[in-house]
């Protein structure tokens, strides 16, 4: 992104998300930023994402040595029709759904819990976890070794467990 008080063409490893781009739009634009969605609302015009409109001027202002702060974590769900590959296990129709996978990234790791859904309620079942993933990112950058059952982590995915069922809000940054 590049505009006012915004330099452009710089990089960082800052966690950001989709939902974060329409509040900083809004910021960046000077148009009042939308309130924080409430737990179970029902209001017209909300956001579950933060601007990253301080972090854009950090960048931009490195100068005076300022560290650029995101978010703690970044999430994503995946829908899964079964508990195995499937012909249609990349784009299954809602009545096939039966799976969702709800993953949390943060700088060092991406954290999966595969976990029974229901496609009526569209809630998921915590107690039914199906499966779990671990990637660390220092030593395994592309995902490919799954580290969740490794005794060594043991520790980490109760963490990152506890973590990915309090949600967004928990990950948020402190302003």
């Amino acid at each position: 992104m590049k505009g006012e008080s915004v330099e452009g063409g710089l990089e960082t490893d800052v966690l950001v998300e989709l939902v974060d781009v329409f509040p900083t739009l809004c910021e960046l634009a000077g148009v009042p930023l939308p309130e924080l969605c409430p737990r179970g609302t029902s209001l017209q015009l909300c956001t579950e994402g933060e601007s990253f409109a301080p972090v854009l001027r950090d960048l931009s202002d490195l100068s005076e040595g300022r560290a650029a702060e995101g978010k703690h974590a970044a999430f994503s769900q995946y829908p899964r029709p079964s508990d195995f590959p499937t012909r249609n296990s990349d784009k299954p129709r809602l009545e096939e759904i039966t799976i969702m996978g709800y993953t949390m990234r943060t700088p060092l790791y991406r954290y999966t819990e595969w976990i029974g859904f229901d496609r009526y309620t569209f809630s998921g079942n915590w107690s039914d976890v199906r499966a779990k993933e671990l990637y660390v990112h220092a030593t395994d950058a592309r995902e490919d070794y799954n580290v969740a059952c490794d005794a060594a982590y043991s520790n980490t995915v109760r963490k990152l467990s506890w973590k990915l069922h309090n949600g967004w809000r928990s990950a948020r940054r402190k302003l």
